[in-house]
């Protein structure tokens, strides 16, 4: 959860409203969420709840996943720089507690952690291809899923629709983002925090092609592989836009807002 960095530069003219939204926990990037943001927060879902197909089906996954998943939908080959692995100390008692007291004399015990089965959620899509993989063919007319999950990527925040690409890493991946822009596969919702911010990607839309379909087995009704496609909203940054351009008295944000949000 990165966005908020975008206002907290102690120069900046909106620090005053993130002191009001966040308390910080001692790493840039990661925050406490005040009552006032949260409110919004839950009122922005909501709205999006509303707005949603009424045949989806609703699921809520939780901020890891399967490290093994991961791995197979072809995540390293593409942003491998983005991942954060969950990771344990691992061995006997002794090993265990050996490693741990290396921090009270000065050393590192990092150096003993190794791998779960468990990684950070890059994306909230990722665990549900696998799990519908396991209900067999997909029906006539597709599926239509609503899902969330707190998503980490390990990169700074960096509004207009336009088309656009994926961070891929290094020299093959600037080979796909190329193809990526021109098949028009991805498309992202910018949106300027004030007036004077460099637009910032608040919402994505994004086609597959037949990629999930292929590595888990997901098969149409005509026994070909499924395409795929998402729409991602970054709550976040949506929220922290909102607080950036009406302030914090909520009393005074547009009608047409507080309309879409019960205010």
């Amino acid at each position: 959860m990165t966005a908020p960095e975008a206002i907290t530069a102690a120069d900046d003219p909106l620090a005053p409203i993130a002191r009001s939204l966040f308390q910080p926990l001692g790493v840039e990037g990661v925050y406490a969420r005040t009552a006032l943001y949260q409110d919004i927060m839950d009122r922005l879902g909501d709205f999006v709840s509303r707005e949603r197909d009424q045949r989806a089906e609703v699921l809520r996954f939780p901020p890891v996943m399967s490290r093994r998943q991961l791995e197979k939908s072809g995540y390293l080959k593409s942003f491998p720089n983005l991942l954060g692995c969950v990771c344990a100390l691992h061995g006997s008692e002794v090993a265990i507690r050996t490693a741990a007291d290396r921090y009270e004399s000065g050393g590192d015990w990092t150096n003993a952690l190794g791998a779960t089965d468990l990684v950070l959620s890059p994306a909230a899509c990722y665990p549900l291809y696998p799990l519908i993989a396991g209900r067999g063919r997909i029906p006539a007319g597709g599926l239509i899923f609503d899902v969330a999950a707190d998503c980490f990527r390990r990169e700074p925040s960096r509004y207009s629709i336009d088309v656009a690409n994926d961070p891929f890493f290094g020299r093959v991946g600037q080979i796909m983002a190329v193809s990526q822009i021109q098949q028009a596969l991805k498309f992202e919702l910018l949106i300027p925090y004030h007036a004077k911010a460099k637009p910032t990607a608040c919402m994505s839309f994004n086609y597959h092609r037949e990629h999930f379909g292929q590595v888990w087995g997901l098969q149409d009704s005509l026994d070909e592989p499924a395409h795929t496609g998402c729409v991602a909203f970054g709550m976040d940054r949506l929220v922290v836009a909102l607080f950036a351009n009406h302030g914090l008295d909520l009393a005074r944000w547009p009608a047409s807002t507080r309309q879409a949000l019960a205010l």
